[in-house]
């Protein structure tokens, strides 16, 4: 009943704003590679028809790296270089599949779709950590949480004073 709050409801986010991410790569890849007005009528279309190609190897890659089981509210280095890790397959991939299908791109274009997918996977992982760091930091007026020392002597009396003057 209470979809919105279960783990299947946060993977089917995580999913739709990893094919996002992947869309929004390939064609900022392109306009960066190229003018916005002038990009190649052939690598354009050679990027939207790869699409669908994309985004299932992106889910099947980001499910191998266990990127949609993980809890993001702690993420550290460790996801960060699980993402990397992911974007560097994902990428491999897309050669290949380019490669084999014959689907012409610009050399360039691998390295900065690259770039910018693993930018904005990391943007879609890290910004719960990053919107709570910011509510912590600039949004706390008073305190909120209580603490009991107990049988501390004059250590507490030194960490009392100090929980106060922070």
């Amino acid at each position: 009943m209470n979809f919105i709050n279960r783990k299947e409801f946060r993977i089917f986010i995580l999913g739709i704003l990893d094919i996002i991410c992947v869309a929004v790569s390939a064609i900022c890849a392109l306009m960066l590679r190229f003018d916005i007005s002038s990009i190649p009528h052939e690598y354009y279309i050679g990027a939207v028809h790869s699409m669908p190609v994309y985004f299932v190897i992106t889910i099947g890659v980001m499910a191998f790296f266990k990127l949609y089981n993980r809890v993001w509210t702690y993420a550290s280095l460790n996801e960060l270089f699980a993402i990397i890790k992911a974007s560097v397959l994902i990428e491999a991939i897309f050669m290949c599949y380019h490669m084999f299908w014959q689907i012409s791109m610009p050399r360039s274009y691998y390295l900065i779709n690259f770039g910018i997918m693993t930018i904005l996977f990391s943007c879609v992982r890290f910004g719960k950590v990053f919107i709570k760091s910011f509510k912590n930091s600039y949004g706390r007026t008073k305190v909120t949480n209580r603490i009991m020392v107990i049988g501390a002597g004059s250590a507490a009396t030194i960490l009392i004073n100090e929980l106060r003057a922070a």
